[in-house]
């Protein structure tokens, strides 16, 4: 069973992936950056996304994705939308969502979390993430939110359940 985390977004894409028992590799798409970031288009910037995901998914079981919170302004709207449809028209693997509130609350953690403390929570769980963490500065808020997404979808009853089967009938006992 191959489980792809995702921390979907207009500017940074964060992708982790989960196999026997452990994450395995780790991936930060990120959009044109410099002078010329606005001159990148919506089109060009999707399909870039769109092969990242795509390539990074391939094989995948599942994927778990932070569910979308409904922005405030039309601009980040937008974008998320863009990101969302990206998803929709690259990922072959069932989806399953989580509410930003429910991964705080499987991660034990108060809504008031900060990235530093979901990325410490995930890190006590998963100490093999620090070696896959992106090396780009400002990127690792992005590997870590995606590896919470998954670790705390894993801790559903759902997430059990089929991580559980999967493990039976690779070993053979399902």
């Amino acid at each position: 069973m191959i489980l792809i985390g995702l921390d979907p977004g207009f500017a940074a894409f964060g992708m982790v992936a989960w196999c026997d028992g452990r994450f395995t590799r780790s991936q930060v798409w990120r959009s044109a950056r410099g002078e010329d970031a606005a001159s990148v288009d919506n089109l060009l910037r999707g399909r870039s996304m769109a092969e990242s995901v795509r390539n990074f998914g391939s094989g995948a079981t599942g994927v778990c994705v932070e569910a979308m919170s409904f922005a405030r302004h039309a601009s980040t709207a937008h974008k998320m939308g863009i990101a969302w449809g990206v998803l929709a028209a690259t990922v072959d693997a069932p989806v399953f969502q989580l509410s930003p509130q429910k991964v705080r609350k499987l991660l034990g953690l108060n809504l008031g979390a900060t990235k530093g403390d979901i990325q410490r929570v995930v890190l006590r769980l998963h100490p093999e993430l620090e070696a896959l963490q992106p090396k780009q500065t400002g990127l690792w808020e992005h590997h870590y939110d995606a590896a919470a997404v998954l670790v705390a979808w894993m801790q559903t009853e759902e997430g059990r359940f089929l991580v559980g089967k999967a493990t039976n009938t690779e070993e053979g006992n399902g």
